[in-house]
């Protein structure tokens, strides 16, 4: 759901706006994390990181509190990363759980920073597609 005109980072810059404001309650955190996502009705979700350091269940990553909010087959949701020390993009590849969770959920891509200047994409709905899932 690119629009057109729109750079992914955009996306991933909303995601990041929406993590800092997480930042107040969690301040000894070395990065923070936002996940935005689309319904299928056009409406935007999305969610930061919740917890501190001692507390890393997975129901507390954004990507896993974004897809909570989202139905089945939505069709794509942006993670970023971004670190408190420089304000840099990272890494925010989805850990196992919530990778099992967005795949169970039947979200169809996954786009995911690496870097200022990189980011990731996880595609499932080539892989629904080839297993005779259909999307509308």
């Amino acid at each position: 759901m690119i629009g057109r005109g729109q750079d992914i980072f955009d996306y991933f810059r909303f995601a990041i706006s929406i993590a800092l404001k997480a930042e107040d309650k969690y301040e000894k955190r070395k990065a923070v994390v936002g996940a935005i996502g689309w319904r299928r009705d056009g409406a935007i979700v999305h969610a930061f990181n919740a917890g501190d350091q001692r507390h890393r269940s997975p129901q507390t990553h954004a990507e896993f509190r974004c897809c909570r909010k989202m139905e089945k087959y939505a069709p794509e949701i942006y993670v970023a990363r971004i670190t408190r020390n420089d304000g840099k993009m990272a890494l925010a590849k989805p850990c196992s759980t919530c990778f099992a969770i967005l795949k169970n959920r039947k979200i169809q891509r996954v786009y995911y920073t690496i870097s200022d200047f990189e980011y990731g994409v996880i595609d499932f709905k080539r892989e629904f597609e080839k297993s005779g899932i259909r999307f509308l």
